[in-house]
C-alpha cells in the first residue's frame, strides 16, 4: 500500500515551492488521479506547527514528535 506524505517545509524552500510548483497544480492533482491517500502536514493542526531549521529537514526531537503525530493519520489512511 502506498500513502504520499507531504513533510514540512519552511522558509525560502517553502516559499519557492509554492510559487512554482503550488499544490493546487501539483500535489492536489496527484492525489486525484492516482486514488492513492495522502496527508499534507498543513492540513492538520497538529503536524503544521513544526519549523525546519533548514527549510527542509526537522530538527532531531521534532522528528521524533513528528513520527509519533503521524502515525495514526499514517494508519487511517492505510485502513482505506
Amino acid at each position: 500500500k502506498i500513502v504520499f506524505v507531504r513533510f514540512p517545509h519552511s522558509g525560502g524552500l517553502k516559499e519557492l515551492e509554492d510559487r512554482i510548483t503550488p499544490r493546487e497544480r501539483t500535489w492536489d492533482p496527484l492525489i486525484q488521479k492516482s486514488g492513492v491517500p495522502g496527508i499534507y502536514y498543513s492540513d492538520f493542526p497538529e503536524l503544521s506547527n513544526f519549523d525546519c531549521p533548514e527549510w527542509s529537514h526537522l530538527t532531531a526531537g521534532d522528528s521524533v514528535e513528528f513520527t509519533k503525530r503521524l502515525v495514526p493519520h499514517l494508519q487511517t489512511a492505510l485502513a482505506r
